[in-house]
């Protein structure tokens, strides 16, 4: 039997039905992935700050330390924070979960458009740097860029110190 499914768990606005409550609703939160080289006990405990007092979000995406960026890099891809997180695939790092507002953390590619030099990466800055509660936890990843291990979770999020 073919036709319509008013049950089926596909968004239609004009007739979704939901009995179940599965098909979830918009989020008011993001979730974003940074890769680093530093411990999870630093990150932790400092969070993310930026290198500097620079502004111009084009200038961050070229190169974060000259001038040094007010922006903290962060992408929604987990395989492009991998990338960073092994440093592009020559050493043993961290990949870093971030649970922040929407909004809070900059597009780049919808604010530059064309111009986003690294379209590819997916990535929102967030000014100012991120504070050690937005984060949610840390998964090692080796050389290759392939997570190993156990995801370490953020005892100052989770009240576990």
């Amino acid at each position: 039997m073919g036709g319509f499914n008013p049950y089926g768990y596909v968004h239609n606005p004009s007739r979704f039905i939901d009995p179940f409550g599965l098909a979830g609703a918009d989020c008011d939160d993001l979730i974003t992935y940074r890769g680093d080289s530093r411990h999870p006990d630093e990150i932790f405990n400092d969070g993310f700050k930026p290198w500097g007092t620079s502004k111009d979000l084009y200038k961050h995406t070229l190169d974060a330390e000259d001038p040094p960026s007010y922006f903290i890099s962060t992408t929604t891809s987990r395989g492009v924070a991998a990338e960073f997180g092994s440093s592009f695939y020559t050493e043993k790092d961290f990949v870093y979960a971030i649970k922040d507002k929407k909004g809070v953390g900059i597009n780049v590619n919808e604010v530059l458009g064309q111009a986003s030099p690294h379209a590819k990466e997916i990535e929102f800055a967030y000014p100012g740097g991120i504070t050690s509660d937005k984060i949610l936890g840390a998964t090692p990843v080796n050389e290759r860029g392939d997570f190993i291990g156990y995801s370490i979770l953020n005892p100052n999020r989770y009240g576990k110190k």
